[in-house]
C-alpha cells in the first residue's frame, strides 16, 4: 500500500525491496497501481538526489512529479509525467507534445516523460525536432535497468 503524506512530498514504502522485486519480476512493472508507478519514479530521482515532490492524483496539469536539483551553479527543475502502460501499448505523440508544452509555460529546465512501456516511433521522431535536453525518455528497459542496478543507471548526459 503506498502511503503518502498530507502535503504528498515524500512517500513512505520499502523501494529498495521494490526495486529488487522487478529486477526479478519485470512484469509486475506493468501491473502495478499508476500512483504506485509515480511514485516509483519518484524514488528512481530520489536515488539520483533529486528533491522530488508528487502531484496531486487529480488535475495535476499533465505532470506527476517535480524534481528540483540545488546542488549546481543553477537550480534545474524537472517535470516528469509518469505513465504506466500494457509493454505493447506504447506512449503516442499527443503526450509527447503535451508534456513538450509545459516546460517553456511553467519554466522548467526539462521534461520526462517516463513507462513503463516505451515511446511510440512517431513520438520519438518529433522528440528528434526538439532541442534533447528539454525532454527525455525514460522508458522501461532503464527504469528495470536501475532496478536491477540497485538504483544506480545513468541519466541523460550522464553516459556520453
Amino acid at each position: 500500500r503506498l502511503l503518502v503524506d498530507p502535503k504528498i512530498q515524500f512517500i513512505d514504502i520499502p523501494w529498495d525491496e521494490v526495486r529488487r522485486f522487478l529486477a526479478t519480476h519485470p512484469a509486475m512493472l506493468h501491473s502495478m497501481d499508476p500512483r504506485t508507478f509515480e511514485g516509483l519514479i519518484a524514488e528512481f530521482f530520489k536515488s539520483y538526489d533529486w528533491e522530488v515532490e508528487l502531484t496531486a492524483r487529480t488535475r495535476d496539469h499533465g505532470y506527476d512529479i517535480i524534481a528540483i536539483k540545488h546542488n549546481m551553479p543553477s537550480e534545474l527543475r524537472l517535470l516528469v509525467e509518469a505513465k504506466r502502460y500494457a509493454p505493447d501499448r506504447p506512449v503516442g505523440v499527443d503526450i509527447v507534445r503535451a508534456l513538450c508544452g509545459l516546460r517553456p509555460v511553467n519554466s522548467y529546465s526539462q521534461v520526462i516523460l517516463a513507462t513503463s512501456s516505451r515511446v511510440s516511433p512517431v513520438a520519438k521522431e518529433e522528440f528528434n525536432r526538439i532541442i534533447p535536453w528539454e525532454l527525455d525518455f525514460l522508458e522501461r528497459d532503464r527504469i528495470l535497468d536501475w532496478c536491477k542496478n540497485s538504483g544506480s543507471v545513468p541519466l541523460a548526459g550522464e553516459f556520453d
